[in-house]
């Protein structure tokens, strides 16, 4: 009586499983077709480009909509840059820290060798590094995809790392919006998101390293990465923004080429 129990009670759990695992299957093929119909290259129109790099500006060059709305975005990608290295140079990393005033900082354990050189020269170049990716793909005519890659790296890059509430907020906002944009958006709507986050990381970028260069700070990475190497800041400054430049001309050849 008791083994017959025990097999209608197993028999039962087993088909609760399975029609679990049946639904989980059927939701996971409606979401592989969704993003199939999604990944249609669709290159882009002359004014999606200029529509893109226009707004990027509207955000970049005005101070207080610079200093409160896109350096949060500016920031986060140079701690990845800092963090993504810190992994693939050393293999350890502790968190990621974004405040409110639109700073951050990145722990790991490098040390002040060459790891810790190039980790503490990989924070200011990132997001220009991201802007010209998302610049190439969007050439190349996958826009939409870039839209949904990008979230994920944010969701990866929050629920392993950032260990600030304010951080968390920043991420959880843009992964919202840019999901909603990949999900819902026509393509020429996310081409144009997908150029505006470009050329916001890649002229960002650039008046980050420029407001560096100019306003030093004693502990900011251009500094200690000098000192680790016993050269002039201002070589190191020159550098950092020579980087960025190289980045932004890359995108400029990207682009006439491709028109």
């Amino acid at each position: 009586m008791l083994v017959a129990n025990g097999q209608s009670a197993g028999s039962s759990l087993w088909h609760t499983v399975d029609r679990w695992l049946g639904e989980l299957r059927h939701q996971a093929h409606t979401v592989l077709n969704d993003v199939r119909a999604h990944c249609v290259p669709y290159h882009p129109a002359t004014w999606t480009v200029l529509l893109g790099a226009a707004l990027a500006l509207v955000i970049v060059l005005p101070h207080p909509v610079w200093r409160y709305g896109a350096r949060f975005g500016i920031t986060a990608a140079h701690e990845a840059g800092h963090a993504f290295s810190a992994l693939l140079l050393t293999g350890t990393l502790s968190r990621i820290k974004l405040r409110h005033d639109t700073s951050g900082v990145t722990y790991s354990q490098i040390g002040t060798g060459i790891r810790g050189v190039l980790v503490g020269m990989s924070g200011y170049p990132a997001p220009a590094l991201l802007g010209l990716v998302g610049v190439y793909v969007t050439c190349i005519g996958y826009s939409a995809e870039w839209l949904l890659i990008m979230p994920m790296l944010a969701i990866i890059e929050g629920v392993i790392w950032v260990r600030s509430l304010f951080g968390w907020l920043i991420i959880v906002l843009g992964t919202a919006a840019l999901a909603a944009l990949w999900r819902y958006g026509p393509a020429d709507l996310n081409q144009v998101a997908t150029l505006f986050l470009s050329f916001t990381f890649l002229f960002g970028s650039l008046r980050d390293s420029l407001n560096i260069t100019e306003h030093r700070q004693p502990d900011s990475d251009v500094d200690t990465t000098a000192r680790l190497l016993h050269l002039p800041v201002s070589f190191m400054g020159f550098w950092l923004v020579a980087t960025i430049v190289a980045a932004l001309a890359a995108a400029s050849v990207l682009l006439f080429w491709h028109f």
